[in-house]
């Protein structure tokens, strides 16, 4: 049997071995629109909100805040018509700062950021980009001791807005909402809180868990006290194109967007299976930071779709490396320390970036993760108790060997909820 899964910017042909019984779920097939269309739409009827125009008259400056370059957001196609309704407030392009949103990932590289604004650039609209460690403003403590801090830039802006991507996410339940400003915009000391064991481990800090989320919490309250007031989100379908989208106050967006959010990313399987193959795709396999979010979607979510004991393959080029950012350096050199000893250490306070070496280690400790075609010597991936092979049927091979029957496929594993299959 072939078969393909995404692997950078193509696809990977595999030849499955005999002996394996393959599950390959179909992911849910719904209608994709243009971006810009439906972020037209989106901002012509907005949820639980005035439209931006009225909310943004009168201001003096704005901060648009967006997703970094790993979220594969269509940022430049819908900008023009956020500047348009500005400029329809009073505030002009000249007096808008289009502010990346990079909690303590890498900076973009010059060819990203001339794709973020795209043709808005001639507007004169700025561009910048998050700094955790940079000009960082004191927001006070929420409920329950985290620390509020936030860019300067936001806190100090007349208004601020954001655009965002509705996916599933680790802790908060799905990305997007108050997401891209309280924690993309927020210092490093609200990341690393945020971060923690107490919400790593929380039955309640998991992909489609969004009511009673306490990650979800702390970060509403940091981006709310930061001013956020407008935000425009979408959720992205495979094809490039968008399957729902919704403007207006940030939490009911969310919320909104996250009941589609639901049927647009459960993945239905019929049983956990001994081995899985997950494929990723660009952009997000360009690190291994990235790439083994992969493995505890799979885990952590409504159902466990690999069995313990059993093994995960990452196709994942990983050109980057393990990830050039603070969070992903901080990633590499924690699981280096050994899975079994991160683990052991949960009482500590964590660094920012060190969450997803937590994480990992967590599967790690009933699974194991094998890392295929990779730039990263196998050396460096074994160092931080990750297997590695040139191809993926050497990696299916090695599973067969040790009595795996049953091969789950699942095309792409960050999109996907696995749910359980009626």
């Amino acid at each position: 049997m072939r078969i393909e899964v995404p692997f950078g910017g193509g696809t990977l042909g595999i030849d499955v071995p005999a002996g394996l019984e393959v599950e390959f779920p179909t992911e849910p097939y719904l209608s994709e629109e243009d971006p810009a269309a439906a972020a037209r739409k989106a901002l012509s009827f907005p949820s639980g909100s005035a439209p931006l125009e009225s909310k943004a008259r009168g201001a003096a400056d704005a901060v648009i805040v967006v997703p970094d370059a790993t979220r594969g957001s269509p940022t430049a196609a819908v900008l023009p018509l956020i500047l348009d309704a500005l400029e329809k407030a009073k505030v002009p392009a000249r007096a808008v700062t289009v502010l990346v949103a990079r909690g303590l990932h890498r900076a973009l590289t010059p060819a990203e950021r001339e794709a973020a604004l795209g043709p808005s650039a001639s507007r004169g609209v700025g561009l910048a980009e998050h700094d955790a460690r940079g000009a960082i403003r004191d927001l006070g403590t929420a409920p329950g001791g985290a620390p509020l801090r936030m860019s300067e830039m936001v806190a100090a802006a007349k208004f601020v807005m954001s655009i965002g991507i509705v996916e599933p996410h680790q802790y908060a339940g799905y990305s997007g909402g108050w997401k891209t400003v309280g924690i993309g915009c927020a210092g490093e000391e609200t990341i690393a809180w945020t971060h923690a064991p107490r919400f790593l481990d929380s039955p309640r800090c998991r992909p489609g868990l969004v009511d009673g989320n306490p990650f979800l919490e702390v970060v509403k309250e940091n981006a709310r006290r930061a001013g956020l007031k407008f935000a425009l989100n979408l959720v992205l379908g495979p094809r490039g194109g968008v399957v729902a989208a919704g403007a207006g106050d940030p939490g009911v967006v969310h919320r909104l967007l996250a009941l589609r959010a639901k049927d647009a990313f459960a993945l239905p399987v019929k049983n956990a299976a001994d081995v899985a193959l997950a494929g990723i795709g660009a952009p997000k396999d360009a690190n291994l930071y990235q790439a083994t979010r992969a493995a505890s979607n799979l885990l952590y979510g409504p159902l466990e779709a690999v069995k313990p004991g059993g093994t995960i393959i990452l196709p994942a080029p990983c050109p980057e490396g393990v990830g050039r950012g603070m969070g992903e350096q901080r990633f590499a050199e924690a699981l280096r320390r050994g899975p079994a000893a991160l683990l052991a250490d949960k009482g500590r306070t964590f660094l920012a970036g060190e969450q997803r070496a937590y994480m990992t280690a967590k599967v790690l400790a009933t699974r194991k993760i094998v890392v295929v075609g990779s730039s990263i010597p196998p050396a460096d991936l074994q160092a931080m108790g990750l297997g590695s092979a040139a191809r993926v049927e050497d990696a299916l091979k090695e599973a067969l060997s040790r009595g795996a029957k049953r091969l789950l496929v699942v095309q792409r594993a960050l999109r996907a909820m696995p749910v359980a299959a009626r």
